[in-house]
């Protein structure tokens, strides 16, 4: 009797094809598995605070805006700041942002129609760059 090849070499794919099918299906149900060898966590302390600069003790500024918007603020004196590591002397203009003034005095003619607002407060610099600012001297206002 002859017989084939193929049915006597060839396993039967019923019982195979379900061990595979269970085995995807236990996988695909149970991702805790892999979740939990790549989920790490760690615990630590982190510190962080802040810094409150008082405004200038005693600031005086004198700013003046005569014919012609012929704009002059002259910072007279000021106390220290507790904390800081310089002084700012900021400028305001009607239609804002600050300019810092590194001079004590600030000139500008014509200078733009409003309300200008002259400032000084204390920065405190880390690190190069970083700068924290402080709280300003009251404000000293002239209307060109």
């Amino acid at each position: 009797m002859r017989t084939s090849r193929r049915t006597a070499t060839r396993p039967a794919r019923g019982p195979r094809f379900a061990a595979v099918l269970l085995l995807a299906a236990a996988l695909v149900c149970t991702p805790g598995i892999a979740q939990a060898l790549f989920t790490v966590t760690a615990t630590g302390q982190v510190t962080a605070s802040t810094l409150a600069l008082p405004p200038p003790v005693g600031a005086s500024i004198t700013i003046t805006c005569s014919t012609g918007r012929k704009l002059s603020a002259t910072v007279n004196s000021y106390g220290t700041v507790s904390g800081a590591t310089s002084i700012e002397f900021v400028m305001v203009p009607p239609t804002g942002p600050e300019i810092p003034v590194t001079d004590p005095t600030y000139d500008l003619h014509p200078a733009a129609r409003g309300t200008w607002t002259a400032q000084v407060r204390g920065v405190r610099t880390f690190n190069g760059d970083n700068k924290w600012v402080g709280a300003p001297s009251p404000a000293q206002t002239a209307t060109c």
